[in-house]
């Protein structure tokens, strides 16, 4: 049989559901406590009962170990968060220090590309040069008086068709 503190939380139940409230908010509402602090009633979580100015004496076991376990809950949370935050922090270090590797790769790449263009260029000038001016030397002496239409020079450079070498014209690295 109900008494008269179940019939009277009852009929509040019922009053509460008819004015739209769910079972959620309703079983929020019962896990409050009403403490009286500085003069003024206060509203706070069951856990909090224990800040009642008319009651502080009597702070129950219960009482702690609902705290103790409150805070155990949030450190637990907070926990997770951080190691989850660690772990992505982690994960982004190691794929930066993969990025800055790969880049310090292709820095040497583009320098050693820079020196050997730096200094190739005159390199090959003078032995194109040096080479030149040996072949031409070299044919002015084994050729007759008259050259005929094939090995005249016919270009600026006066190196003629026969003298046109693939290896000449591109330059493979191998000199």
């Amino acid at each position: 049989m109900m008494n008269q503190e179940d019939f009277r939380k009852y009929q509040t139940e019922k009053e509460l559901q008819a004015c739209g409230l769910s079972a959620e908010s309703i079983n929020a509402i019962r896990s409050t406590t009403v403490i009286t602090r500085d003069g003024m009633q206060h509203v706070v979580p069951e856990s909090q009962a224990h800040l009642d100015e008319t009651n502080s004496s009597s702070v129950s076991e219960a009482t702690l170990t609902q705290q103790v376990l409150d805070v155990s809950k949030m450190f637990s949370r907070f926990k997770q968060f951080a190691d989850k935050r660690i772990a992505d922090l982690e994960k982004a270090v190691s794929q930066l220090q993969a990025q800055v590797k790969e880049n310090q790769q292709e820095l040497l790449t583009l320098k050693s590309n820079h020196h050997a263009r730096s200094q190739t260029p005159s390199n090959l000038e003078e032995a194109y040069a040096q080479e030149a001016t040996h072949e031409k030397t070299m044919e002015i002496r084994s050729s007759p008086k008259r050259q005929s239409s094939s090995t005249k020079g016919i270009d600026r450079n006066n190196i003629s068709p026969d003298q046109v070498q693939v290896e000449k014209i591109f330059y493979s690295g191998t000199r």
